[in-house]
């Protein structure tokens, strides 16, 4: 009684298949199953199934080769062993070109279905074992595979017919694009395609909501055919699994980000634990960096901008030692950087500082109309602790863009008095401005008098007259005479350091919390 060997491989699972050379287009009829290697002729059309260590080993001997080639009987060798096994580039040709089928099955408990001692199920009724396999080798493994087996270019295509990816060989796969580019023309120029077709389209429908188009060769036969609409059928169920879990994940991954950085975790446990579901390994100690893009040049980018950031910063990661984490969190890009070194306290504000750089000049380089702050949180020997290190981030670019606004990085470090102040109540601050500043306010939005823009600068540059008014482009003695009448509507002599202070403190908590709302009013 014969048997065909096509179609109990469809319905082996194929993950499970590999084909370690091509598969003749031919339906393989045999009559016998033999499962050790002999110096005896076959007298049957046989399938060779091994399963002994011994006999797999010789599959590299050249005298058994030879042998093979001259036995007609021998139709297909099919290998059932759990671990990898390969045959020598030499001997492998000399397979390929005898056409004698040889494949390697990892599931030695398939063994009886060649022999027909286990009922064969169609491969629709093992579903759930199909897509697990399939899943766990991957649709592009398994892909390649079927590639050798058929002879087939595989090229993979999104929705707007680019490409995605491709499997086969070369001078296959360069065809197969010349001919899809050349399919492309005659549809934009509405000329009936051609019927003679040297490749085939299929479309895989992923959830009705998403497609992907598949090009193999034109000259697959009927039951070849069969096995690329069982391999589209679990890719697409495979990618709407995958897109589904993906999605989970990333809801799962937004709450635990949110708890994260706005929250502090009652157990270091769990937070490691659920950080792992990621990748992340929140157990040693992370600096925490918050990348915000300018508001008004954000409003005309791509919608995708932060998804464009991320994925630069990704593939370029490995030029830093630190591992680093990127988590796109509202409207910010938040940056974790593991450091879980003993430094001195200026070695490690060095060493983000060095992360906050790299950082700002790689979104420079590929971005250069991107115009964007950096904030710096302490850093924290317990990652319970990032939640504080996200807020003092936030304070540290929000202080330092106003106070320091022709620098990119800010550490919360140089913020200083600003951040003690951040836990006092804010009508106590506001009364505190008022009672240094209000006249000054006052006087600059009636009578355009830029007393405040002069005192922040005369802090900055620390009272040298010269390098205030370069920075303010005026003439020196313009700056004492601004500088007096400051003195004179706050009372305040700027040469007394404690009532400095005191004004200093007033001119930053103002920069801080009240300058934004002041510009509106």
């Amino acid at each position: 009684m014969k048997t065909s060997l096509n179609e109990i491989l469809l319905c082996v699972p194929v993950h499970q298949l590999n084909f370690l050379t091509p598969f003749p287009k031919e339906e393989i009829d045999y009559e016998q199953v033999v499962t050790t290697i002999s110096n005896q002729w076959l007298s049957k059309k046989t399938v060779l199934l091994l399963e002994k260590e011994e006999d797999i080993r010789k599959l590299n001997d050249k005298n058994v080769v030879i042998r093979f080639i001259q036995d007609p009987h021998l139709l297909a060798i099919i290998i059932c062993k759990k671990s990898h096994f390969s045959i020598h580039d030499q001997l492998l040709s000399l397979y390929k070109e005898l056409q004698i089928p040889i494949i390697h099955i990892e599931d030695t408990a398939l063994s009886s279905v060649f022999s027909q001692e286990t009922m064969l199920l169609p491969w629709y009724s093992q579903f759930s074992v199909e897509l697990s396999g399939f899943m766990n080798k991957g649709f592009m493994h398994i892909a390649s595979n079927l590639s050798i087996a058929f002879a087939t270019p595989m090229v993979f295509l999104d929705e707007n017919k680019q490409l995605l990816w491709q499997t086969g060989h070369e001078a296959q796969v360069k065809n197969a694009i010349k001919w899809l580019t050349a399919q492309h023309e005659l549809q934009v120029n509405q000329v009936n395609l051609v019927k003679e077709q040297n490749f085939k389209q299929y479309t895989m429908n992923i959830a009705g909501q998403v497609k992907i188009y598949v090009v193999t060769s034109a000259h697959l036969v009927e039951w070849q055919e069969r096995f690329i609409d069982k391999f589209i059928a679990l890719t697409a169920v495979v990618f709407q699994t995958d897109e589904l879990v993906r999605e989970q994940n990333e809801r799962f991954k937004e709450f635990f980000v949110y708890e994260l950085l706005y929250r502090k975790f009652e157990s270091k446990k769990v937070l490691v634990k659920q950080g792992k579901t990621w990748g992340w390994n929140l157990e040693k100690a992370h600096h925490l960096l918050v990348v915000q893009t300018n508001k008004i040049e954000s409003a005309n980018l791509d919608v995708d901008w932060m998804d464009e950031m991320v994925l630069l910063l990704e593939t370029k990661k490995q030029e830093l030692h630190p591992p680093l984490i990127f988590l796109p969190f509202q409207d910010l890009l938040v940056i974790f950087v593991e450091d879980d070194e003993e430094r001195a306290v200026t070695e490690q504000k060095r060493f983000v500082l060095n992360v906050a750089n790299w950082v700002a000049a790689k979104i420079a380089e590929y971005f250069p109309t991107w115009k964007i702050q950096i904030g710096i949180g302490k850093w924290y020997n317990d990652t319970i602790s990032l939640n504080k290190s996200f807020q003092e981030a936030k304070i540290a670019m929000q202080f330092g863009e106003k106070w320091f606004g022709n620098q990119q990085i800010f550490h919360i470090s140089d913020i200083g008095v600003p951040h003690l102040l951040t836990h006092v109540h804010r009508e106590i601050l506001h009364d505190f401005c008022n009672e240094y500043l209000a006249e000054l306010i006052d006087s600059d939005e009636k009578k355009d008098t830029d007393y405040m823009q002069t005192l922040k600068m005369y802090l900055q540059h620390q009272g040298i007259i010269t390098d205030v008014s370069k920075a303010l482009f005026i003439h020196p003695n313009t700056l004492r005479n601004r500088i007096k009448k400051i003195e004179e509507i706050t009372g305040v002599d700027l040469q007394n350091l404690d009532e400095l202070l005191n004004l200093m403190v007033a001119l930053k908590v103002f920069y801080s919390f009240f300058h934004k709302n002041h510009e509106k009013n």
